[in-house]
């Protein structure tokens, strides 16, 4: 019996040296998988390891540059950057995200709900890998209660900023624009431009974004496991965006805009002499330092449904009928083209007959005999009604563009409309009608198709103001390093050289003192001593001559007056627009009249103190 067992176990050695053999085999594998991984680590991944390593101790802390100061033609301050402290999400850090909200609004007296939404709304718009900044304009107390808690805060940190500010609050807002979050369609746009930074989105801001900016810097510091900084590694500072001096007068802009008060509008002051723009107002407007911190969606419902629309500078991006001031290129048309003399005369009774319609002057009994003097003093429509038939729309098209009105004015502001300055062609493609005249009579005083831009009448007054030089209009003056130096420097530029004869310019300059200094001008508003202004008063008919005695607010006229002085030697010219103001004279003039009286009132006192350092 024993003997057999021994058989047995004999027998069974070979089956157990299979499974050893197999048993090692496998162990050898695994051995060989484990060096294979291990050499893999240690050699091969060891660089990566090693970044990865370094990289959950060390953070990279971006420190962003100081953005470039703007100022005014005389150096006062109206953009600048001032310190900053946000609370930014490092994602890869935090433990457990809702814990993270509820800590932060308990510590800093927060709405958790609040919170939360804000949180997911800028984690949704930032990419991967990117802190979210979720709330800006820290107070220091709130820096020390995040500091104080930081070890509750895993994934928090306080980073410091350069934030745009606005001293002015909406002062000349239009025109300077503001700087805002940067979004994923702009970075698509820019490309070289990442989440995080904000940008300018209107007005210099925007247009001046490369020379402004600056270059960020950054810190790399070594953090602890709960991310609290440990020691600097390295710096590099960053360097501050260079400085933007505009071709604005901050006396004259304020000035405007005080005059221009609640009213819904713009006011454009331009130098005769050069082109630049003195003065740029639009109203209703805005407070760019809302954009830069942030507002709610009521404050955005409010400012999105507001009907004057204070985002919009009326200034350049609204185009409207201009009325009576658009005389003037009628007027210019009329004598350049030889239909019309000074001592030409139509007689006026208050209407004139085309077809079966009645085109009615403003003055219902009429002006009686006119020329062209009494004509623009008195502002009679039915002179132009006359000039125009004679001209036909197409001549009188190719003065109002000789003038600068039909096209951009190319000053850079976002936006910019060209207007519409209307012709036979351009109804039959727009309408697939023939021009009539009907068309033409509400043409010659500044309604019907006709548009413009206020800064587009600033600069077609201008241009008949100083002698025929179209200027294209500037809004700056220089740009300079952080360090002082000039780089770039505007000089006037010419667009195109009207040629006007010496008679023309005569006739019409005496008319425009006229519509300012004679009894019975309609523009006798925006007369002053000592100073001889011309200037064009213009209502632009909302609804018709019938309707408008008696409406008021949104459907009553629009009311014109540009003006420029002095009269014989021009050096400003002023546009001032009011919506749905009523008429021209007694609205606009007066707004006019303040900004010249501004004007001269500080340049005799320049005049006056450098007299006496002499």
């Amino acid at each position: 019996m024993k003997v057999k067992k021994f058989y047995v176990v004999l027998d069974s050695i070979p089956y157990l040296e299979k499974r050893l053999s197999l048993f090692l085999k496998v162990f050898s594998i695994l051995v060989l998988i484990l060096i294979g991984y291990y050499w893999l680590l240690q050699i091969v991944r060891h660089a990566y390891y090693t970044e990865l390593s370094e990289k959950s101790r060390i953070r990279n802390i971006k420190i962003t540059a100081p953005r470039g100061i703007i100022r005014d033609r005389n150096g006062i301050i109206i953009a600048s950057s001032s310190p900053s402290f946000v609370l930014e999400i490092v994602r890869e850090d935090v433990m457990d995200k809702e814990t993270l909200i509820k800590e932060i609004a308990q510590i800093l007296k927060k709405d958790v709900s609040e919170l939360k939404n804000l949180y997911e709304s800028k984690e949704r718009i930032t990419p991967k890998f990117y802190p979210i900044t979720l709330i800006e304009n820290l107070s220091r107390e709130e820096v020390v209660k995040i500091e104080a808690y930081k070890w509750k805060l895993k994934g928090a940190k306080v980073s410091y900023k350069s934030e745009r500010s606005y001293p002015f609050n909406d002062f000349c807002s239009h025109l300077i624009g503001y700087v805002s979050q940067i979004t994923k369609d702009d970075i698509e746009r820019l490309k070289n431009k990442i989440y995080g930074t904000k940008i300018g989105k209107t007005g210099v801001e925007s247009i001046f974004e490369d020379y402004l900016k600056g270059f960020d810097g950054v810190t790399k510091v070594e953090v602890d496991a709960y991310g609290r900084k440990q020691k600097v590694l390295y710096r590099l500072d960053p360097i501050s965006g260079g400085s933007v001096k505009l071709s604005i007068d901050w006396e004259l802009q304020e000035i405007a805009e005080k005059s221009l008060g609640d009213k819904s509008g713009a006011v454009v002051a331009i130098s005769a002499k050069t082109g630049e723009v003195l003065a740029l107002v639009s109203h209703p407007n805005f407070d760019p330092n809302l954009f830069v911190k942030g507002f709610d969606k009521e404050k955005w419902k409010e400012i999105a449904t507001n009907p004057f629309h204070p985002l919009q500078n009326k200034a350049v991006q609204g185009a409207y009928p201009p009325g009576s001031t658009f005389k003037l290129i009628t007027a210019i048309a009329g004598l350049e083209e030889g239909v019309i003399n000074e001592d030409t005369h139509f007689y006026c009774n208050g209407k004139k007959k085309v077809g079966n319609r009645d085109f009615r002057c403003w003055k219902d009994s009429g002006h009686g005999k006119v020329n062209i003097h009494k004509a623009l003093v008195e502002s009679c429509d039915v002179f132009f009604y006359e000039t125009a038939l004679k001209l036909g729309p197409d001549r009188l098209a190719q003065y109002a563009r000789k003038l600068g009105l039909g096209e951009k004015t190319m000053i850079g502001l976002p936006g910019e409309l060209t207007g519409n300055v209307p012709d036979s062609q351009w109804k039959k493609k727009k309408y697939k009608q023939s021009w009539y005249d009907g068309d033409t009579l509400p043409f010659s005083i500044g309604q019907g198709y006709l548009t413009v831009t206020p800064l587009q009448l600033a600069v077609a007054y201008t241009t008949f103001a100083n002698g025929g030089i179209l200027f294209k209009p500037i809004i700056v003056k220089e740009i300079e390093t952080n360090d002082g130096k000039i780089i770039k420097e505007q000089i006037p530029s010419i667009k195109s050289q009207v040629v006007l004869h010496p008679k023309t310019i005569e006739i019409i300059r005496k008319a425009l003192i006229g519509v300012v200094n004679e009894g019975g001008g309609t523009g006798y508003a925006a007369r002053l001593n000592n100073i001889i202004v011309a200037g064009k008063t213009g209502t632009a008919q909302v609804r018709s001559f019938k309707e408008r005695k008696k409406l008021s607010g949104f459907q009553n006229d629009h009311a014109w007056f540009v003006g420029f002085a002095p009269a014989y030697d021009p050096e400003i010219v002023v546009c001032a627009f009011v919506m749905h103001g009523g008429h021209g004279g007694g609205v606009a003039a007066p707004i006019v009249r303040d900004v010249i009286e501004k004007y001269y009132l500080k340049n005799r006192q320049e005049y006056a103190k450098t007299n006496e350092n002499k």
